[in-house]
């Protein structure tokens, strides 16, 4: 007889790390850290990374454009695209660690918001330190301490990971959605911007997240109204309005239907009187 404590790889799918460099920098004013990228990088010579920002804000510029990253959110990067990192009049303290990956990040170029995690200062010092330690044992250390942080971070993000030459297009495109709640949004209009056919774009966009892309509009538009309810005294009406929904009465009904309550039972469970 035998007692085990056992696990199995549900994922059937491997995971490596290998790092290239990390560091913790403390950026003054008017930084300036352009990178020069000897030749072109090849595909299997070319690594990741991410950048985590504990405080102030950077800019960091990459195939001619600009993307800020403020405190607490962290950006995934391709090195070959990256043209360099800046801050204006304020200071930048962020964390950076590059790697080759064997398994799928988040978008890159994409700020999401994280706050720094308790051990992660710690563990990016000792992941510096056995990096400087030389040997090949060190290194491996140092390889699976940043794989565990990796992992830590991908858990807390709660977004999707790159998978399929589609993500980078429906995920520009749910940035599109929730960067123009306000607006009317079709499923077709969406499709023709990524200039594939409608039933297509609807095929990919399920594919990728487990959604119709019709049902992700609603949903987005409902969790905006939801915020709009509990900061604000604009009436249901208004709010419908606003928010380009056909009308107040199917507004209200598809509200109730996500959030179990109508508009009006929500902002006053909220701590708001209704208002008509």
């Amino acid at each position: 007889m035998a007692e085990n404590i056992y696990a199995t790889n549900s994922l059937k799918k491997p995971s490596g790390l290998s790092l290239v460099s990390a560091y913790i920098t403390k950026a003054q004013p008017f930084y300036r850290n352009p990178f020069t990228h000897s030749g072109i990088i090849a595909p299997e010579d070319d690594f990741i990374g991410f950048l985590h920002t504990t405080k102030g804000k950077g800019i960091i510029t990459y195939q001619g454009k600009t993307v800020i990253v403020h405190t607490n959110e962290i950006i995934f990067m391709r090195f070959s695209d990256v043209q360099g990192l800046y801050t204006d009049n304020n200071e930048w303290d962020f964390y950076c660690i590059w790697f080759f990956l064997s398994g799928d990040t988040p978008q890159f170029f994409q700020p999401f918001p994280l706050d720094e995690l308790d051990s992660e200062r710690k563990i990016i010092l000792e992941i510096i330190r056995l990096m400087n330690g030389g040997g090949e044992n060190y290194l491996l250390q140092a390889n699976g301490l940043a794989l565990y942080l990796l992992g830590q971070i991908q858990s807390r993000l709660n977004v999707p990971m790159t998978s399929s030459p589609y993500h980078a297009m429906i995920y520009d495109a749910i940035l599109y959605i929730n960067q123009n709640i306000d607006q009317v949004i079709t499923v077709s209009e969406l499709a023709r911007m990524n200039h594939v056919s409608e039933k297509h774009f609807r095929y990919l966009f399920c594919q990728e997240t487990s959604d119709t892309p019709k049902h992700y509009i609603i949903a987005t538009k409902l969790n905006k109204a939801a915020h709009m309810l509990t900061l604000d005294m604009l009436s249901i009406a208004e709010i419908s309005d606003a928010l380009s929904f056909p009308s107040p009465s199917y507004f209200i009904s598809a509200f109730k239907k996500q959030f179990g309550q109508t508009p009006a039972a929500y902002r006053k469970s909220h701590g708001f009187s209704s208002v008509f």
